[in-house]
């Protein structure tokens, strides 16, 4: 095991590669509000996680329904096209990032245009990143989401 594996967090377990890839298209679980909310709070109160009010701090995402809609219909046209033995897309990965915002609707304005962001990546049944969902060069994914909370203020499940 290499040293990056054993210090990155108590938690971290290395398995190989190849083992996630299985089942891909049931990867996740539904679990009851009350443990998302116990959750998010064992993620906040943890001691290496940055503090709740702190402005940059960015622990949710929200994208729209019809955003999300747009890329499982994608996805579904994808498949449909698949041949039987063709791989077809099985999973979404969340990927972080720091995007540009081209949203005129998003009221939050930082100097340099950017901020902490989430992109999701299509996946195949054979665990690779896929983009080509349209089979054009130029495809796109989905990112811009809106950085909430704390940047849009605390109206999520936790203050109810």
């Amino acid at each position: 095991m290499s040293e990056s594996s054993t210090t990155t967090s108590p938690e971290f377990v290395s398995v190989e590669c190849e083992k996630m890839k299985v089942n891909l298209a049931n990867a996740g679980e539904f679990i009851t509000v009350a443990n998302a909310a116990i959750s998010l709070e064992k993620y906040l109160g943890d001691p290496q996680t940055p503090a709740r009010n702190e402005s940059s701090h960015i622990f949710g995402h929200v994208f729209g329904i019809n955003s999300l809609k747009k890329v499982l219909m994608d996805i579904d046209i994808f498949n449909a096209r698949q041949g039987e033995k063709d791989p077809k897309i099985a999973a979404i990965k969340c990927y972080y990032g720091i995007s540009k915002r081209n949203d005129c609707d998003f009221p939050l304005k930082p100097a340099d245009g950017e901020f902490r962001d989430l992109i999701l990546m299509p996946v195949l049944d054979t665990g690779v990143d896929f983009h080509k969902i349209l089979g054009i060069d130029d495809d796109e994914v989905l990112s811009g989401s809106r950085p909430c909370p704390n940047q849009c203020g605390e109206d999520s499940f936790l203050s109810k």
